[in-house]
């Protein structure tokens, strides 16, 4: 997306770092609003089980717009 996950962040200070491996460990992932957004998040849930299966939303993605 071109920036940062949390760019409110900064990755290069250690409370910021512990901050966001803290989120990522309960699940809390960033919600940008893009064409893709359900894709992001289903791989960021680790919700697809191969390759394939992204293609598959991606092709879905393409015959929908």
């Amino acid at each position: 997306m071109g920036h940062e996950i949390f760019p409110e962040l900064d990755t290069l200070n250690d409370e910021d770092e512990e901050e966001l491996e803290s989120r990522l460990a309960k699940g809390q992932f960033p919600m940008d609003n893009h064409l893709c957004s359900r894709i992001t998040e289903k791989c960021w849930r680790q919700q697809y089980n191969s390759a394939s299966e992204i293609i598959f939303d991606l092709s879905q993605i393409k015959t929908s717009s």
